[in-house]
């Protein structure tokens, strides 16, 4: 509960920062996103009388939910994220069960405007996480993710898009000295909202 906490702080001030740049911008931006995770991995990293032991455990295809609030400068909008995503360890290790993680990231994303509804955007951002696991430590470690998509204005400040993220996760859950860092890549949908 305490990492949470801490990821709801860690949001709430990036979201104060882009609210108090929002005065300099034409724009205020909303966007939420959906998509499925694939191509997971956990590391699972102990240390046993002085000797190092890593294990990979695959992940099995997930989900990732969650949504952003910034300012779009014209080319170039920053926001703040908050993420969820689920999914469940492909393997024989005895944390035989489904894994979620929290995220709250800062990013930046470049864009280029192709016609006069379409667009293409490219960037990323860092920030931290917090795995959930029944019965094990929840960790607050570092984050970050790097991507990119396409955009349609489907009407007055409003687009839909498509995009692709790599995400990844350091020290999310600590057990016993077992520390655990997570990537992934995601296809995802999107809405967002200008005002």
């Amino acid at each position: 509960m305490t990492n949470i906490l801490k990821l709801s702080t860690a949001l709430a001030s990036g979201v104060a920062a882009v609210s108090m740049s929002s005065a300099l911008a034409s724009d205020t931006v909303l966007r939420g996103f959906v998509g499925a995770t694939f191509g997971g991995e956990a590391t699972l990293e102990a240390e046993y009388s002085g000797v190092s032991v890593s294990y990979d455990v695959d992940l099995d295809t997930g989900f990732v939910v969650g949504g952003a609030f910034g300012v779009d400068f014209g080319d170039f909008t920053v926001d703040g994220e908050i993420g969820y995503r689920s999914t469940a360890l492909d393997g024989s290790y005895a944390y035989d069960e489904d894994v979620a993680l929290v995220s709250a990231l800062a990013n930046g994303w470049y864009e280029l405007g192709l016609t006069e509804n379409l667009e293409l955007y490219a960037g990323g951002g860092v920030g931290v996480a917090a795995g959930i696991v029944d019965d094990v430590d929840s960790s607050l470690g570092f984050a970050f993710q790097a991507g990119g998509g396409a955009r349609f204005i489907v009407g007055p400040g409003m687009d839909i898009g498509v995009g692709y993220r790599y995400f990844n996760a350091s020290n999310v859950l600590d057990d016993e000295g077992v520390s655990v860092d997570y990537t992934d890549s995601t296809v995802l949908a999107e809405v967002r909202f200008k005002f």
